[in-house]
């Protein structure tokens, strides 16, 4: 069974342009997230999956010179599509969905959701954002046979964008599950969005890149404890 990390990523976010390129302790956003997958377990391969639109040179040109990382393209408003390509062309089982704003997204969150979805079945098993976990952890483990199941179906172009709305108007077809944080609740976030949140990261990828380049959710929140001013955006 053949696992894919797939990052869903484009240039031309309107908030924040080219954020996936952003240098975060000197790495780019996008090198971040592919390195972190490479080192998470269960993870067998790692690709990108980009719009092949105007615009995106720039991170086609980056993924292309990362060591280990498949750069698929496929239609920029139709991202369902891009995904069933990705596992064409890796030849995945199991896609893992990640979010280019996300970029300390952690290791074990992501290998304990992969175990969950191996465990449970069905089409979909995700961390949400109302996992508990502080915000930009969220990842989706998605069955291939689901994934091209719901290509081939009549969905709406908010379906095929967000899939867990897809696939819940026929939840007899793709059953889904959550994933959710064992004990407490966070509220932070540290999603990359707006300059606000890129500000915010840097200071937390400054303090804690050094010392671990793949720290996790609970570095994050000591650090928070410590230095509360580097949350405050």
């Amino acid at each position: 069974m053949t696992t894919v990390a797939v990052i869903q990523a484009r240039n031309t976010s309107t908030r924040l342009p080219g954020k996936v390129v952003l240098p975060l302790a000197g790495v780019p956003v996008v090198t971040h997230i592919a390195e972190r997958m490479k080192a998470t377990d269960g993870v067998d391969v790692v690709c990108a999956a980009i719009p092949d639109s105007p615009g995106q040179e720039p991170l086609a040109e980056l993924v292309e010179s990362l060591d280990g990382v498949v750069l698929v393209r496929g239609p920029e408003d139709d991202i369902l599509r891009r995904f069933a390509m990705a596992a064409e062309q890796t030849q995945a089982d199991i896609v893992l969905r990640l979010f280019a704003d996300c970029p300390a997204i952690d290791c074990g969150i992501a290998a304990n959701l992969i175990a969950v979805h191996v465990e449970r079945g069905g089409a979909l098993t995700e961390v949400s954002d109302d996992s508990g976990y502080p915000w930009g952890y969220e990842c989706q483990a998605i069955s291939v046979e689901a994934l091209m199941a719901a290509n081939g179906i009549d969905l709406s172009a908010n379906e095929r964008e967000d899939f867990p709305a897809g696939f819940a108007r026929y939840p007899d077809r793709f059953p889904m599950s959550r994933v959710y944080r064992p004990a407490g609740s966070s509220k932070l976030q540290i999603l990359l969005d707006t300059p606000a949140d890129y500000e915010k990261l840097n200071g937390i990828f400054e303090a804690l890149y050094p010392v671990d380049p793949l720290f996790g959710f609970e570095a994050v929140e000591t650090l928070a404890r410590e230095r509360p001013e580097l949350f405050a955006n």
